[in-house]
């Protein structure tokens, strides 16, 4: 049982991270301006930020499936997530709300919640984490619960999103 949970982790964060990565190649000029507007990075080094962090992005997600590479690929998702969300609390430390969040998809400002929702994603990482070899049975169901997960990341972002719309 726990294998599934396991599994459904990595296939969970497979998809946010590789929604994530599309979208900032989608709306690039969008990525770098909100990359920018973290103001944490030299400007010289935005324009190889832009291009690497979705590049890595793209790297764990198609590593999170393969049983081999899954628990490894967590830890280095679970890295990047953590920068990421210290970039968002140190901006919001800064009174920095105003940032769209570059996370892709509808824009959404820096918040607490979208701490919060990163928090349940580091959960997941770390739960990714847990070395398991999945028998052939788990991937049908690991994958449904998966789905059932991220279609609930993406309908919490555009909560998120729209909550903040109609509070502008």
């Amino acid at each position: 049982m726990a294998v599934i949970f396991v599994l459904a982790a990595r296939l969970t964060l497979a998809a946010i991270f590789l929604l994530a990565a599309a979208r900032k190649g989608a709306d690039r000029a969008r990525w770098r301006g909100s990359l920018a507007g973290y103001a944490l990075l030299p400007a010289f080094a935005l324009p190889a930020a832009a291009i690497a962090l979705p590049t890595a992005e793209i790297a764990i997600g198609l590593a999170l499936v393969p049983p081999s590479t899954g628990a490894i690929a967590a830890r280095a998702g679970l890295a990047l997530l953590l920068v990421f969300t210290a970039a968002i609390a140190v901006n919001l430390a800064r009174g920095r709300t105003r940032i769209d969040c570059g996370c892709g998809g509808a824009a959404q400002a820096l918040s607490s919640a979208l701490l919060a929702r990163n928090a349940a994603v580091i959960a997941t990482c770390l739960l990714a984490t847990i070395p398991v070899t999945p028998p052939g049975a788990a991937w049908p169901i690991a994958a449904a619960a998966a789905a059932f997960a991220v279609l609930a990341y993406e309908t919490a972002g555009q909560l998120l999103a729209n909550t903040q719309s109609l509070a502008a």
